[in-house]
């Protein structure tokens, strides 16, 4: 378990604050919570820590519009089918550790949900 707090400082800037349970503590300023996410888990998954949390599974991603609308609080379930539409879902509402993925598979599957989409329509 961890602590999470976000703080909106204005002129679009977000800062986002993760303790973890032995203490240790990251903290990063950015444009939206998603992104702060995303800065964190650079310093963060070289440890072997993970975020058991919607915002760090494998086939979740925000569209520009739920950034701005949420300030990144807000991401999309995606799926590999051109028929089934992504559900808006909560960045830090919990997930299963099978569903986590590392920053490189989120952006791999994001690419390949978009060409997909591109491709389909």
């Amino acid at each position: 378990m961890a602590d999470v707090k976000s703080l909106i400082l204005g002129n679009n800037k977000t800062r986002l604050t993760i303790t973890l349970d032995n203490s240790d503590s990251y903290e990063v300023e950015s444009s939206d919570v998603f992104n702060a996410l995303l800065e964190i888990r650079k310093e963060t998954e070289p440890k072997g820590i993970k975020f058991l949390i919607q915002g760090c599974r494998k086939n979740c991603w925000p569209s520009g519009m739920s950034l701005s609308m949420s300030n990144g609080m807000k991401v999309y379930e995606m799926q590999l089918a051109p028929d089934i539409h992504p559900k808006l879902v909560d960045t830090f509402d919990e997930a299963l550790e099978v569903e986590v993925g590392t920053l490189q598979e989120q952006k791999s599957f994001q690419e390949e949900w978009f060409q997909m989409k591109t491709t389909n329509g």
